[in-house]
């Protein structure tokens, strides 16, 4: 038996699978990778990677905000060149989702939610279209802690340039810089004239670059780094409101229930400070670069109205208010003895720091002197 005769009877030559002719595709596959490299064969850091920098397509199916973006890139003609890239048969899609994660901590609310999605463009000379961006309308509440998605990034023929971070800059001061990981969207470029260096983390400093970065910082650097300070003051606003509408409430019950002198003067003196802090809330004038998400802003003044009208009321009530509580006394008391009592009260709510102590007290001193009816003494 010769050499060959003995290989054919032991070796097995599989017989590739028929494929149709007009199939275009390439296959990678790692092996030989050498110590100290080993991220290369982890399977979650390898999709990653991909679906961040590849060519890859957003997944629309549940994602209705999303779909602008293609709708908008092919009414300008710049439909994106995307390949359908498998990892063991798994197809990866860019990893931009509606929810956003903000918080890694449990027991509160830790994401966001992509409303809707808002576009900035610019033009070269000739008329041609530079570049064209998009970004999510979140609540700006936190920095987005998914590094996949989170920043602003920039894509020449649709494959990614650099990371989350290399528009920082173009945020403005190094205390700004930060916001740029406020935000998820994506800048597709589309001149010839920037040009990616050598390691693609960037691109080369030229002066095509340099006109880049001008015409983007008119949006990032002059509007999405002032964001998060204004969303701050509308929350800031909003809770300011609450708490003042609460107070309102819970004073506007004391008066109700029956005051004294004494009660009256710390009520107008806690109104006067709800008007105080009602004056300090800034009223909310509305973000062009937003609309959506503060399409209510127009809404704030008469919020505001709605808290001055209610501080004026309730001053008016407590100026005027005859509701004392002696009168909730039994009538059959002799009047002597009311006296004394509005003279107890008095005390009570003047020497007791604890309004709810010395609102209970009284209520407890009421209830005693009430004779009870007969059907409660049964």
């Amino acid at each position: 038996m010769t050499l060959i005769e003995a290989i054919d009877q032991v070796v097995l030559e599989p017989t590739p699978e028929e494929e149709e002719s007009n199939e275009h595709y390439f296959e990678v596959i790692l092996s030989g990778i050498i110590e100290g490299h080993d991220n290369l064969l982890d399977i979650d850091d390898i999709q990653d990677y991909l679906s961040q920098v590849a060519p890859v397509p957003l997944n629309c199916t549940n994602l209705t905000a999303f779909k602008k973006i293609n709708e908008k890139l092919e009414k300008l003609g710049k439909i994106p060149e995307e390949f359908n890239v498998y990892l063991n048969g798994e197809q990866i899609y860019k990893p931009y989702k509606l929810q956003i994660r903000i918080s890694d901590k449990k027991g509160e609310d830790n994401t966001d939610l992509v409303k809707d999605i808002s576009f900035f463009e610019d033009y070269k000379e000739n008329g041609e279209l530079f570049f064209l961006g998009w970004y999510g309308e979140t609540e700006l509440r936190a920095m987005i802690k998914d590094h996949n998605v989170n920043g602003l990034r920039v894509r020449k023929g649709n494959i990614q340039i650099g990371d989350n971070r290399t528009l920082d800059s173009f945020f403005g001061s190094e205390s700004n810089q930060r916001f740029n990981r406020w935000f998820i969207g994506e800048i597709y470029v589309f001149d010839d004239n920037l040009i990616p260096n050598g390691r693609r983390d960037d691109f080369e400093k030229n002066e095509t670059y340099f006109k880049f970065k001008e015409a983007v910082e008119k949006t990032t650097k002059q509007q999405l780094a002032k964001l998060p300070y204004k969303f701050s003051e509308i929350r800031s606003n909003e809770k300011a409101e609450r708490e003042i509408s609460q107070k309102l409430k819970k004073l506007e019950a004391n008066l109700e229930a029956g005051i004294t002198e004494t009660e009256r003067k710390q009520i107008l003196e806690q109104v006067d400070e709800l008007e105080k802090k009602s004056k300090r809330i800034k009223s909310k004038s509305p973000v062009k670069i937003q609309p959506n998400l503060l399409q209510n802003d127009n809404n704030q003044q008469p919020h505001q109205d709605e808290l001055v009208s209610r501080i004026n009321e309730l001053k008016d009530k407590a100026q005027s208010s005859k509701n004392f509580i002696v009168n909730k006394l039994p009538s059959t008391l002799p009047r002597e003895c009311r006296k004394v009592m509005s003279i107890v009260f008095e005390v009570i709510d003047r020497e007791l720091p604890d309004e709810k102590q010395a609102k209970e007290l009284r209520e407890h001193i009421v209830e005693s002197l009430t004779p009870k009816s007969k059907e409660n003494k049964r």
